[in-house]
C-alpha cells in the first residue's frame, strides 16, 4: 500500500476562506512560516486586509512556545528571504513577547542588516506600543550595530530624510561609543544632519533633473562598479535617457546583468527583473532597436540566474500548474503576477522534454514560452472559479506522468469536478505513479487550511525567493525541511 492511500482516508475537518471543505493545519510553526514568507505588506489581498494579516501573525507568534524558533525565523525572514517590512513586524512582536533573553539582542543585531531596518523597527514599536519605552534589547542591538556594523556610507544612504525616525534619533537614543576619531566625526555629523554626500541612485536622482547628466552619471557608476544590480534594474530607463550614450550604457548594463555572481550577491528577487522589463517595454522614448536589446539583456539575465538550480533529480518529470482564478488578481502585487514570475523562472531552468506547464481556473490549458519576460508581461489571469481537480484531470487525459507536481495557488479551491475534489483526483493520479510528490506553492499565506493534508508526499512551500527553489529538493525528501533550514541558522 502506498503512503498516499493511507493519507486519502483522512477527513476534511474545516473549510477554507472560499467556503469549500479543507484540511485544518496541524503545525503552527509551519503556518507562521507560510504566512510570514508570503507577506510583502504592500496591500490588501482578495480575502484579507493588511491589518488582518498583521493580527494573524501576532496571534501565531503568541501561540508558539519556542522562542528560539521565533528569533531564528525573524533573522531568516530578513537575511535569507530578504523581506523587510514583515521582519520588522516580527521584531516588534518578539520584543513584546521575549524578556530578559540575551539571544534576542543577538537576533536583532543579525536581522538589522541596514540602518533603516533599525529606524523602521523603532517606528513600528512606537506605532504598536504608544507611550512605552524602547526595550533595552533593541537599544543595545542598535548601539552595537552603530559601533561595529554600519559604515558612514550606510548611515548617509539610509539616514531617513523626512521620516519620523532617522539615524540621528538612533544615535541620540543609544549613545554609541566611537572606536576611533573618524567614527566620532561620523556620529557628530549624523547628529547634526551633515554627513557628506555620497553617490547613490537616490542622490543621483535627487541631485539633477537633467536626464542627459543623470544618464552619464549612471554609466560612469557602472564603469566604476559603484552601481549594483538592484540599482541598475530600478533605474534602467533613466540610464538610457541620453541617446548619445546608448551603446556605452548597453555594454555596461549587459556586463552587470550577465554576471551571475553579481546577481546572486545582490539578493535581487526575480520580480525586479520583471518590473524592469515592463518599464523598458513601455518606455517608447528609447530607440526601438536599443530597447529590444535592453529587453534581451534583462530576459537573459533573468533566465541565467536559474540555470544551475537543482530543483529536481535528474530524469524526473515535472508538471507546473498556475492558478489564474479571480482571487489571484492581475496587478504586479498580486499572487498571480508572483506565480507567473516563479513559473517563468522554472520553465527557463527546466528541460522542456521533462516538464509541462498549465494555467487553470474553471478551465485548464497548456502554456509555453520563448521569452520568460514576455510570458510574464503578456499573460493575464482569466478569473472566475478555482477548479484544481479539473487541472489534474487534464494531466491524466494527456497522460503526462509527473514525478513532481508543483501547484502555484492561493490555496482557496472553490469548485470540484464531476469526479470529486483535488484529493480524489490526486488519488486517481497516484495510480499512474504511486510516487508522485505534490507541492503546493502557497502564493498568499492566508493560513488556516490546505487543499490536501500535508504529510509525506504532499508538502507546502511559500514565499518568493530563489532560496525556496533551492529548498524544494530538500523538502521533497523531508516536509519539515524549511523548519530545519530556519533552525540551522
Amino acid at each position: 500500500m502506498s503512503k498516499f492511500n493511507s493519507l486519502a482516508k483522512a477527513k476534511r475537518t474545516t473549510k477554507n476562506i472560499a467556503g469549500l471543505p479543507a484540511y485544518a493545519r496541524e503545525d503552527t510553526q509551519q503556518e507562521l512560516v507560510s504566512v510570514v514568507l508570503n507577506s510583502m505588506m504592500k496591500s490588501d489581498s482578495f480575502y484579507e486586509t493588511d491589518a488582518q494579516r498583521i493580527d494573524h501573525i501576532i496571534t501565531l507568534v503568541d501561540q508558539i512556545s519556542s522562542t528560539e524558533f521565533l528569533m531564528k525565523l525573524y533573522v531568516y525572514t530578513r537575511t535569507v528571504f530578504n523581506l523587510r517590512s514583515v521582519s520588522h513586524l516580527l521584531a516588534v512582536a518578539l520584543l513584546g513577547r521575549i524578556k530578559g533573553d540575551p539571544d534576542l539582542r543577538i537576533a536583532l543585531q543579525m536581522g538589522m542588516v541596514r540602518p533603516d531596518d533599525a529606524t523602521e523597527i523603532v517606528a513600528a514599536w512606537n506605532t504598536f506600543n504608544k507611550g512605552k519605552m524602547i526595550p533595552n534589547a533593541l537599544r543595545k542591538a542598535i548601539k552595537t550595530n552603530l559601533e561595529t556594523k554600519w559604515s558612514a556610507y550606510q548611515l548617509k544612504k539610509y539616514f531617513g530624510g523626512s521620516q519620523k525616525v532617522k539615524v540621528s534619533n538612533l544615535i541620540n537614543m543609544t549613545h554609541p561609543k566611537a572606536k576611533d576619531h573618524d567614527q566620532s566625526v561620523t556620529f557628530k555629523q549624523a547628529l547634526q544632519g551633515e554627513l557628506p554626500n555620497i553617490e547613490t541612485v537616490q542622490t543621483v536622482n535627487a541631485s539633477t533633473s537633467n536626464g542627459d547628466e543623470r544618464a552619464a552619471t549612471y554609466v560612469n557608476m557602472m564603469i566604476e562598479r559603484k552601481l549594483g544590480v538592484m540599482g541598475a534594474l530600478k533605474n534602467v530607463t533613466k540610464m538610457f535617457s541620453n541617446p548619445e550614450l546608448h551603446n556605452q550604457a548597453l555594454s555596461e548594463f549587459d556586463k552587470l546583468i550577465s554576471n551571475k555572481e553579481a546577481v546572486k550577491r545582490s539578493q535581487v528577487l526575480p520580480f525586479r527583473f520583471a518590473q524592469a522589463y515592463e518599464a523598458v517595454y513601455d518606455d517608447k522614448s528609447i530607440d526601438g532597436f536599443v530597447r529590444g536589446r535592453i529587453l534581451e539583456v534583462i530576459d537573459n539575465g533573468f533566465a541565467n540566474s536559474f540555470v544551475n538550480l537543482n530543483l529536481v533529480e535528474e530524469g524526473q518529470t515535472v508538471a507546473m500548474l498556475l492558478d489564474e482564478s479571480g482571487s489571484m488578481g492581475n496587478g504586479q502585487a498580486s499572487p498571480f503576477y508572483q506565480g507567473k514570475v516563479m513559473l517563468a523562472s522554472m520553465m527557463a531552468g527546466l528541460p522542456s522534454a521533462s516538464s509541462v506547464s498549465y494555467l487553470w481556473a474553471e478551465s485548464t490549458y497548456r502554456v509555453s514560452m520563448s521569452s520568460p519576460m514576455m510570458f510574464v508581461k503578456t499573460t493575464q489571469a482569466s478569473g472566475w472559479g478555482t477548479n484544481l481537480a479539473q487541472a489534474v484531470e487534464h494531466l491524466m487525459t494527456e497522460n503526462f506522468i509527473a514525478d513532481v507536481m508543483i501547484i502555484f495557488t492561493d490555496m482557496q479551491e472553490n469548485q470540484i469536478s464531476s469526479h470529486g475534489g483535488f484529493k480524489e483526483l490526486a488519488g486517481q493520479y497516484r495510480r499512474k505513479n504511486p510516487n508522485t510528490k505534490f507541492v503546493f506553492w502557497n502564493l498568499q499565506g492566508y493560513g488556516g487550511s490546505t487543499p490536501m493534508l500535508l504529510s509525506d508526499g504532499v508538502l507546502e512551500v511559500c514565499g518568493f525567493s530563489d532560496r525556496m527553489l533551492q529548498l524544494i529538493p530538500l523538502m521533497l525528501k523531508d516536509k519539515d525541511g524549511i523548519i530545519k533550514d530556519i533552525m540551522a541558522l
